[in-house]
């Protein structure tokens, strides 16, 4: 399988790489495209779209088979989450900097064209957006603003449906959804939680709020990404200053999680991570270390165990699996 990294590029990285994932491990680091601090990627069929930074200006790069086709740029910093409507040809984009939100529309062979923004005003950290198709809702975390909001899609325009405030204190960063469940699970930046909702016609109910660190190494608390297994049995998170993965198995009904297991990244600042499609194994991405961890998931359990801890990749930050 191949895989597509995004990075920094504020010391070793030159922008996109590839690498091939077999039986477990990572091999063939090449260089892809040189772009400035791709640090967010989404892959739709044969597109790539990639955040992007421009002298003063920051957006959105599409690419076709590996060929640059389009960008759109607007002034200020680059968005920091960008994420694909399979079903409809949009992509979605939340700016953290800006505190906005983005929708294109996407045509294959002509790229992205800017068809709305949403500004959320001052103090906005929008971080996250998202379709989750099991709602049929786009998913937005506002880290700066505490909230967490969810959009219908109407003639191809996000509408409000509901928000879930008064989480400024936590910081909303990232979020999943249960795949057959009306839950949604929140990871909070700024107090390291897991937030555990039930969704319902009249908006979210938080049902648990659980620590994701263990008990006595709390003092660092820096959250960053969330996964949730292909099963809907496990969910991971990536927690920065503790450098660690730790692992929760989900109750039956979805509405509950507990802490199994936490184990070390092998590295500096796991700002992201992903399952592989299959789920069987999860790479983690050390930004400072510049390096990939690589671990096994047990299919009946959830825990991982790390099968190589040494694959360089400067300033990594992001990986998406491209299966074609």
């Amino acid at each position: 399988m191949n895989v597509i990294f995004g990075t920094y590029t504020k010391r070793l990285s030159q922008g996109l790489y590839t690498a091939t994932l077999e039986q477990g491990h990572l091999s063939h680091l090449q260089p892809l495209t040189a772009l400035a601090n791709p640090t967010y990627l989404a892959l739709h069929h044969q597109a790539l779209f990639s955040v992007v930074q421009k002298g003063d200006h920051g957006g959105i790069a599409c690419f076709e088979d590996g060929k640059f086709i389009n960008e759109v740029l607007l002034p200020g910093s680059s968005p920091c989450h960008v994420s694909i409507v399979d079903h409809l040809d949009l992509i979605l984009a939340a700016n953290y900097h800006q505190g906005t939100i983005t929708v294109y529309d996407y045509a294959e062979g002509q790229g992205i064209t800017l068809t709305q923004t949403i500004a959320y005003g001052s103090g906005s950290h929008a971080h996250f957006i998202r379709y989750i198709p099991h709602f049929n809702e786009v998913i937005v975390c506002d880290l700066g603003l505490g909230k967490v909001l969810s959009y219908a899609i109407i003639d191809r325009q996000l509408v409000l449906k509901q928000e879930f405030g008064g989480l400024t204190v936590q910081g909303p960063r990232h979020a999943v959804a249960h795949p057959t469940k009306d839950a949604l699970y929140v990871f909070a930046e700024l107090s390291s939680e897991l937030l555990v909702f039930k969704r319902t016609p009249t908006g979210l109910v938080l049902m648990q709020t659980v620590s994701t660190l263990p008990i006595g190494q709390d003092q660092l608390k820096s959250g960053a990404a969330i996964r949730i297994h292909p099963t809907g049995r496990f969910i991971y998170t990536s927690n920065r200053g503790h450098d660690s993965i730790s692992v929760f198995v989900v109750a039956a009904d979805g509405f509950s999680v507990r802490l199994i297991q936490n184990v070390p990244t092998y590295g500096q600042h796991p700002r992201d991570f992903d399952l592989t499609p299959d789920g069987q194994q999860l790479i983690v991405l050390n930004r400072d270390t510049d390096n990939a961890t690589v671990y096994d998931v047990n299919a009946s359990e959830g825990t991982l165990s790390v099968v190589q801890n040494d694959f360089n990749v400067p300033e990594a930050v992001c990986i998406v699996f491209n299966q074609q």
